[in-house]
């Protein structure tokens, strides 16, 4: 016969395993921060330049790829991918006109593919 004591024991370290299962499968997951400018500001420039910085607790990530999508009333369509420098900061030139940019980072190249989060930025122009 079990004793309530090596049951309820039993039971604790059950949901201490847990925990840990738990905080590990969390541990990897960062917080990223992606930021997008666009100069000129306005609709009907013959060319724009988009930049930004994507940083991961305060630290630039070199070496990843952001995804430079835009849109407007009847389009919408990829303008290309800017590779990000050594400091975290990317930038990318386009000659296509422009309402709506958008810039996005889905975690490529991580060994697990979403280690960093996938992190969005918008920009309207004026």
């Amino acid at each position: 016969m079990v004793t309530p004591v090596a049951v309820a024991g039993i039971l604790t370290l059950a949901v201490l395993d847990a925990i840990s299962i738990t905080n590990q499968a969390f541990a990897h997951e960062k917080s990223t921060q992606l930021t997008l400018n666009v100069s000129p500001d306005t609709k009907g420039a013959s060319s724009y330049s988009l930049t930004g910085k994507l940083t991961s607790e305060g630290n630039g990530l070199a070496g990843k790829d952001i995804i430079l999508t835009s849109s407007r009333l009847n389009y919408m369509g990829k303008l290309g991918i800017a590779v990000i420098g050594p400091d975290g900061e990317y930038s990318f030139t386009t000659t296509k006109p422009l309402s709506t940019v958008s810039a996005w980072y889905t975690g490529n190249g991580e060994p697990e593919p979403l280690q960093y989060g996938i992190s969005s930025a918008v920009h309207t122009l004026k």
